[in-house]
């Protein structure tokens, strides 16, 4: 009977434990949709940094220095909504980014530009598919109205990004 007690205990700890890191996160859905969000900001930052750093043309070096700081802003307007509902993402690995940045910081000078732009449509493509996605049938409101006010930005990054890379291929 002790190791009944003793399980059951252990159980109950964990599930209220549990259940004070996602307040906030109602669903699956939204709690996705804020990790996709903070794992894709954390990605365009250091792909920012790395393209900042390496790029030759000075409007792609210039755009990396724009990733840096917009999606540093919107990363630290997330958590502190995230904060407010007493809500923490667990650090999770993002494989993705991984793999882009190497591949990118292996990348000939003469090449990097191209593939960072191409990058960077491919990425703000699924973003804002995202984005609008939530602002559009979001559960949580205030998580809603964040992606809702993310959008303009995010789909001028994308603009920005398509006008920079057609420029690139035509100088070619």
């Amino acid at each position: 009977m002790k190791i009944y007690s003793k399980i059951f205990l252990a159980a109950f700890l964990a599930l209220l434990a549990a259940g004070t890191t996602t307040a906030f996160a109602q669903n699956q859905k939204d709690d996705m949709f804020v990790k996709k969000a903070q794992s894709g900001g954390n990605k365009e930052v250091r792909l920012g940094q790395l393209a900042s750093e390496r790029a030759v043309a000075p409007q792609v070096k210039a755009y990396g220095e724009m990733m840096v700081k917009d999606h540093q802003a919107a990363q630290g307007e997330l958590s502190q909504l995230l904060q407010q509902k007493d809500y923490r993402l667990p650090d999770n690995e993002n494989k993705d980014a991984d793999k882009s940045y190497e591949k990118l910081s292996k990348c000939p000078a003469g090449d990097f530009d191209e593939n960072y732009m191409n990058e960077m449509v491919k990425d703000h493509e699924k973003v804002v598919a995202l984005f609008e996605k939530e602002a559009e049938k979001g559960d949580d409101p205030e998580i809603r109205q964040w992606a809702k006010g993310k959008l303009p930005v995010l789909q001028q990054h994308l603009k920005n990004a398509q006008n920079i890379l057609a420029f690139l291929k035509s100088g070619k």
